[in-house]
């Protein structure tokens, strides 16, 4: 028996797979339905479309197929098939068609083409299969094999046999090209059976013996190597090139060997799940053997077990032949009213199948090719023209943006030579400007450098008559018993001066230092007994104002890489700050804290606090935000400038914040 092969082969995996679990579910739904419940086989599907949401694309796509496929193979109901092979088509066509995703939509055609096929309609699924073949590459093997696989089947229904013959040979070797596989393996057996077939029918009766013997042994081969595939779907090739190779033993009239192989078949196919119209067909081939041994007892059993079937599974081919051989039957026994019936009932089936296929018999398929292959080339040569006229605009049009280009440049050139000129002119005095400039910043600097050396002369040879003048007020001041109240306070007066006047000297050496000396002698310092060091130093001051300072470090603090005594003298300034505009009674708190990266140490008061209109002055030299202390203490705006400049020659930041409780608090943030 001649059957259509519904699955097409594949070259490669799609890139769209089937999801695991929704392959769990197709096998499942084949088993049901390879062990004849056909009904509960698409009812599983059916709950699990609905079920599943959402259902991924190409699980959608396989639900239609394994519906097509069994509309077309077991119910053999083409209307059906037809509308699934339709939403399948609709459902690919929601996508991009291109790559891995347009072979899916070539076989979709296919399958359209096929169920078409089976209606009848003969010119359209032509046009389906064509499409299919022209969606892809000519070069590809498989979708060449699936094209002349339905070439032939349309030659060999029109009876031209050898046609057929070719066409299924030429897919049988495009076949062999297809990455193996499964479905592969299938289509190649069907394919050895098609052509024995053809032979058989073109009266080449030894080819068709080959070929059936061929199949028969290529399917053995393949069993092994497929050995995890049930074994239905091999005993069910078996059963269908049996039956062809026992009709072909038949005209042979090699009877015995025929009926063996008849009876094999018939053994196979009368099992569940199985092919019962490739069963019933195998029947009426046996009865005629029987007919030709005049062995009408054992045909007449067969015929009563073939009407039973005919009941159940209708099938318009078997019920023909059924016909022919009653009529034959009861004319054997000289029973001419049911011979007569029986004929007549078969003449009418027999015409209306022959008129059928009249419209396929008609349809001159070389010149169905011819002309779809014309109508592709003038819709190739369309395209190419219609991209030539694109091209030819294209170039039109690169062309004037080409020109608009060059004048565009041109024009720009001409700006180009103004601008350089304006440019030229521009650096020159940008040049002249900055040459103006470093000279102006030369005598700054060496006015700086004046300015600190009269500043470090003026402070130096001050301090000797000022200290001279302190020693002999503090001289006259032991001895006071020959002034009076108004002297003494003046002397005192004198004496506070002096000291004054000695401590700005020393902050303006101090400073004048630190600007000259730009390196900073590092070495490995403990932080905690640095700032201990500090805070025992300065705590007499603290005491004289009953003021309270606190230190916390953390314990793993460690050391850093300072100049000992900047950093000392940088963390005194800030205590001495502190004391100095706190209140009397008043807490400062020190705090030290260390990162991977960083050290952090803070001084904290609760003092009179920054105002906004000077915080941006604070750490300038003799600022202009200098204010006395809460107890009258002499500001001289030194101390901040200092610290920031120790701070900065250890690549150091330093910085202040509000308190919210009043006061402020400076940081210090140096680098490990």
């Amino acid at each position: 028996m001649l059957s259509l092969l519904l699955n097409s082969c594949s070259r490669s995996p799609i890139d769209v797979a089937i999801s695991p679990a929704f392959q769990e579910v197709l096998n499942h739904a084949t088993q049901l339905r390879d062990s004849g419940n056909v009904v509960m086989a698409i009812h599983y599907i059916d709950s699990v479309v609905d079920a599943a949401e959402p259902l991924k694309f190409r699980d959608k796509n396989e639900a239609f197929v394994f519906k097509y496929n069994t509309s077309m193979t077991v119910t053999r109901d083409y209307d059906q098939a037809l509308l699934y092979a339709d939403s399948s088509i609709t459902l690919l066509e929601q996508n991009e068609l291109k790559g891995q995703m347009q072979q899916l939509y070539a076989e979709a055609l296919y399958r359209k083409g096929d169920a078409l096929f089976e209606k009848q309609s003969y010119t359209n699924a032509y046009k389906y299969f064509y499409r299919a073949k022209s969606l892809l590459d000519r070069s590809d093997s498989c979708i060449l094999s699936n094209y002349n696989y339905r070439l032939g089947m349309v030659f060999y229904k029109q009876k031209h046999f050898e046609d057929a013959v070719n066409s299924f040979k030429s897919a049988y070797v495009e076949a062999e090209k297809c990455k193996s596989n499964f479905e592969i393996f299938y289509k190649m057996q069907e394919l050895l059976d098609n052509i024995g077939l053809s032979y058989y029918n073109n009266n080449n009766n030894d080819s068709a013996i080959a070929y059936y013997t061929k199949d028969l042994e290529f399917i053995e081969q393949n069993r092994r190597r497929f050995a995890d595939k049930p074994d239905m779907l091999f005993n069910r090739a078996r059963a269908i090139v049996y039956g062809n190779l026992a009709t072909a033993y038949m005209a042979a009239k090699n009877t015995t060997k025929a009926e063996e192989l008849f009876k094999k078949s018939i053994a196979i196919s009368n099992q569940k799940g199985y092919d019962v119209i490739d069963g019933q067909l195998t029947r009426i081939k046996l009865t005629r053997l029987y007919f030709d041994d005049n062995n009408y007892d054992d045909a007449y059993t067969i015929l009563q077990n073939i009407k039973h079937t005919l009941d159940s599974v209708p099938d318009r081919d078997v019920q023909a032949g059924w016909y022919d051989l009653m009529w034959q039957y009861y004319d054997k026994k000289g029973q001419t009213k049911p011979a007569f019936d029986y004929l007549l009932s078969y003449s009418k089936l027999k015409d209306s199948l022959a008129e059928e296929n009249i419209q396929l018999r008609g349809l001159d398929i070389r010149a169905r090719i011819k002309y779809l292959d014309t109508q592709n080339e003038i819709n190739t040569l369309e395209k190419k023209s219609e991209r030539r006229q694109y091209m030819m605009l294209f170039a039109i049009t690169i062309s004037i943006m080409a020109v608009i280009i060059l004048l565009l440049i041109q024009q720009n050139l001409k700006k180009s030579r103004k601008n350089v000129h304006v440019l030229t002119t521009l650096n020159s005095h940008i040049r002249e400007q900055n040459h103006r400039l470093e000279e102006v910043l030369a005598q700054l600097e060496l006015s700086n450098k004046e300015k600190d050396r009269i500043l470090r002369t003026v402070a130096h040879d001050i301090r000797n008559p000022i200290a001279a003048i302190s020693t002999i007020t503090g001289v006259l001041l032991e001895n006071t018993g020959n002034y009076t109240d108004k002297q003494k306070e003046y002397l005192a007066l004198i004496e506070t001066a002096c000291k004054n006047a000695l401590t700005l000297s020393n902050e303006i050496l101090e400073a004048t230092n630190i600007i000259r000396k730009e390196k900073v002698s590092k070495e490995s310092i403990n932080v905690s007994a640095l700032l201990q060091n500090c805070v025992e130093l300065l705590q007499f001051r603290a005491v004289g104002k009953q003021q309270h300072i606190t230190l916390a470090v953390d314990e793993n603090l460690g050391t850093v890489s300072a100049d000992k005594e900047k950093i000392s003298r940088a963390i005194n300034n800030l205590i001495v700050n502190a004391i100095k505009f706190s209140p009397e009674g008043g807490s400062i708190k020190i705090a030290a804290t260390k990162t991977d990266e960083h050290l952090l140490i803070s001084v904290a008061d609760q003092g009179i606090g920054i105002p906004d209109d000077i915080k941006d002055k604070v750490f300038d030299m003799f600022s202009e935000a200098k204010r006395p202390g809460t107890s009258g203490e002499k500001p001289f705006g030194l101390g901040l400038s200092i610290t920031r400049q120790i701070v900065l020659a250890h690549n150091g930041e330093i910085w202040f914040e509000h308190n919210a409780e009043g006061g402020a608090t400076f940081f210090i943030r140096l680098p490990l």
